[in-house]
């Protein structure tokens, strides 16, 4: 007899589909299990490469983290020096949108880290450690940073941005964006300028990149304190709705400016439509004896942009036509892969994957499975159904 429950393992923060429900070896009527927690992830964590000891204002360390449950399940993150002298401090990271942390809740947490709390010049080290609502653990890689005397100077200062308040992005055409930054040390001090897009809802930007003060790109004469860029007005996508612009000025000490946001409505003259799938990539036939993990894939496109597609996933039927108590399964584009290498290959590309495994002793059979996608308005693709053979 077989039951179609499934198992999730998290094994170093991936997750691993072990086994499909089609495909399990036990008595039907048995109770399904619960799936094992879904641990939290420190996916990186940034910070300069030097520290000041006489630096008051302090460092800032900042960490990007990742939790399957979503921002709010994260309960606590720490930030814990080594000193020079092997002493061990920790501090309490946070994410409310203030000094340093640009969006509140969007699981990036920050922490200043003053000159005096390093004790002496020399190398020092960084972790960070994360534990969600169910107590659930992970910590980073240790990050090195030299400890040095003295102080770094002032962070540089965005004092004003202009950009547009709404971009048509089915219209050809470019738009500027011009911000003025000073620096108590000099414009000569001033390292960089970078912006970070948001798209709405996204906890992760979009895409990124620096400003220049070269004369070119609107912003007049060169290093006189004036950065820009010049941006075709469908480098945003043509998902409707609030997108954030967020920028940052860098001196060459490593002291960052606080963020400066500004915010834009993207329009869009075409009308709501249902997303499409392009392709699937599925076995036709495996083999329970012989057969290892594999992934299916699904290349979705959506004519409101990929940011428009809320979820993709496929229902499953066994060869007797009863459907899986565990539909619907979703398919996955996050770039995450398993310790062999299997899993998503890159996020937000649109290619949707999933890694799944059969037991030896599954069913027998032509199993059906029905690919679908789902996009934000609840608007759906057309059904694609693929059947899989399983056979000794």
């Amino acid at each position: 007899m077989v039951t179609d429950r499934i198992f999730l393992r998290m094994r170093k923060n991936k997750l691993w589909l072990l086994l499909l429900p089609l495909f399990m070896i036990a008595c039907e009527k048995q109770p399904n299990q619960p799936a094992p927690a879904q641990y939290p992830e420190v996916v990186k964590i940034f910070l300069p490469e030097r520290a000041f000891l006489a630096d008051t204002v302090g460092i800032l360390v900042h960490a990007r983290l990742f939790d399957p449950q979503g921002p709010g399940d994260l309960a606590e993150v720490t930030c814990r020096i080594q000193r020079p002298d092997r002493q061990e401090i920790d501090f309490a990271m946070r994410d409310d949108g203030l000094d340093g942390d640009i969006l509140a809740g969007d699981g990036q947490f920050v922490v200043r880290i003053p000159g005096t709390a390093w004790g002496d010049t020399g190398r020092g080290e960084i972790r960070v450690f994360v534990v969600d609502k169910s107590g659930n653990r992970a910590e980073g890689e240790p990050q090195s940073i030299q400890i040095v005397p003295g102080a770094s100077g002032k962070a540089p200062v965005i004092q004003q941005a202009t950009f547009t308040d709404t971009v048509w992005a089915d219209l050809n055409y470019q738009i500027p964006l011009l911000v003025r930054v000073s620096d108590p040390d000099g414009l000569k001090d001033i390292a960089e300028l970078q912006y970070a897009v948001y798209a709405p809802g996204r906890a992760t930007s979009s895409f990124q990149g620096k400003l220049l003060d070269d004369g070119n790109n609107d912003d007049g004469i060169a290093d006189n304190g004036t950065y820009g860029a010049i941006f075709a007005s469908d480098a945003f996508g043509v998902e409707r709705g609030v997108y954030t612009l967020v920028l940052r000025a860098s001196d060459r000490s490593g002291n960052r400016s606080p963020a400066r946001l500004l915010t834009f409505v993207v329009h869009t003259r075409l009308q709501n439509l249902p997303p499409e799938i392009v392709s699937i990539s599925v076995p036709d036939t495996v083999s329970r004896s012989q057969s290892g993990p594999f992934v299916i894939t699904c290349t979705v496109t959506d004519p409101n942009g990929l940011g428009d597609i809320a979820r993709v996933y496929f229902n499953s039927f066994f060869p007797d036509g009863t459907p899986s108590s565990g539909n619907p399964f979703l398919l996955r584009d996050d770039g995450k892969k398993d310790q062999n290498g299997l899993g998503d290959a890159v996020a937000g590309d649109g290619v949707y994957s999933l890694t799944i495994a059969i037991g030896n002793t599954s069913t027998l059979g032509t199993f059906r499975f029905e690919f679908q996608a789902e996009d934000k308005s609840g608007q759906k693709s057309e059904v694609v159904v693929h059947r899989i053979t399983v056979v000794e």
